[in-house]
């Protein structure tokens, strides 16, 4: 697994996994690796490696921390693509949270722009581009009032603005059961979300076991995974 920055002696581990994409029942090349660690004082740092260099040319690194309460703090992506005619070939976000707005810094090959984005009070961070925050994406979903509150959304393309504030994005749970999994010999009792486009069965932790894409005909199992 790649990091923006490497594992410091004082983060204390709590989790760590990877995806595999199974395309049309063929493995796929793709893959996407997470850990999760703890800093002082009950913060958490969640580090993120998608790796798509031989499926669709590009890969993406992410730093997500979290306040002890689980908002998001701060995000950090890079993007990099490797092929000729790519968009671009390297853009690193940066996005610092605070209470009424969010701070972004953009670097796009090389050119600068920074922007301040005002954000309304109980502000989702929708991260779902990433396997990793699908399960407390649903769960967050699931509040009898969650269409209520805003939700935050980066994007990850040079010609748009680095994020946007919408209404009502966050995924549509059509069912939602406990279902009894097989997982490395032994029987796991998983939650299963359904959406129109997902499947998600998700842990104890919110941790995403597996997550079928209807839609794409492809299905990311969780792999090598291990929770404190």
């Amino acid at each position: 697994m790649r990091y923006l920055n490497a594992i410091a002696a004082h983060e204390l581990f709590v989790a760590t996994g990877v995806y595999r994409r199974y395309a049309g029942g063929a493995l796929s090349d793709y893959s996407e690796s997470f850990t999760q660690h703890e800093h002082k004082g009950g913060a958490l740092l969640v580090r993120i490696d998608q790796d798509a260099r031989f499926t669709e040319g590009w890969s993406r690194l992410a730093e997500v921390l979290h306040e002890p309460d689980g908002t998001v703090a701060r995000v950090k992506i890079q993007t990099n693509y490797n092929s000729t005619n790519s968009p671009f070939r390297m853009m690193k976000t940066d996005y610092s949270f605070f209470d009424d707005y969010v701070q972004v810094a953009r670097i796009t090959d090389g050119t600068h722009e920074s922007f301040e984005i005002p954000l309304p009070d109980k502000t989702f961070v929708r991260l779902i581009d990433f396997n990793f925050y699908w399960g407390v994406t649903l769960r967050w979903a699931q509040q009898p009032d969650a269409s209520k509150y805003p939700v935050f959304v980066p994007f990850m393309r040079p010609h748009m603005p680095p994020g946007q504030v919408f209404s009502g994005t966050l995924p549509e749970v059509v069912a939602q059961s406990i279902e009894s999994v097989e997982q490395s010999g032994s029987v796991r009792d998983l939650t299963r979300y359904a959406t129109r486009s997902r499947v998600v069965w998700v842990d104890e932790y919110d941790v995403p076991m597996k997550l079928q894409n209807v839609q794409a005909n492809q299905i990311d199992v969780l792999q090598d995974y291990a929770h404190r």
